[in-house]
């Protein structure tokens, strides 16, 4: 289902490079290079735009879950720390009363 959705997709998920978008010639090979390695990485010897399509959104999920699981457990230090903090003495501010 994956690769029928991805073959049936109009445009190439990687950036269109021209030169008539980007005359400089050392500013357009510089972006033709990363283009080519970025479907290289992807692509992994298959030749094939949608499996590379396929590998980079399989990536990116990987990314975003490794994200998700980071941010989730820096919340939790965080409120172990608030916890930590809580059993400790508040602190009288001179013009605003006690500190949250």
């Amino acid at each position: 289902l994956a690769i029928a959705g991805m073959v049936s997709v109009p445009r190439s998920p990687y950036r269109l490079i021209t030169p008539l978008i980007y005359p400089d010639p050392t500013e357009y090979n510089k972006l033709v290079a990363v283009g080519f390695f970025g479907r290289l990485h992807f692509d992994r010897g298959s030749y094939s735009e949608p499996l590379a399509a396929i590998a980079m959104l399989t990536e990116l999920t990987q990314l975003l879950h490794r994200e998700r699981a980071s941010r989730s457990s820096t919340n939790r230090q965080q409120h172990a720390d608030a916890d930590q903090l809580g059993d400790q003495p508040q602190q009288q501010h001179a013009r605003f009363g006690p500190s949250v």
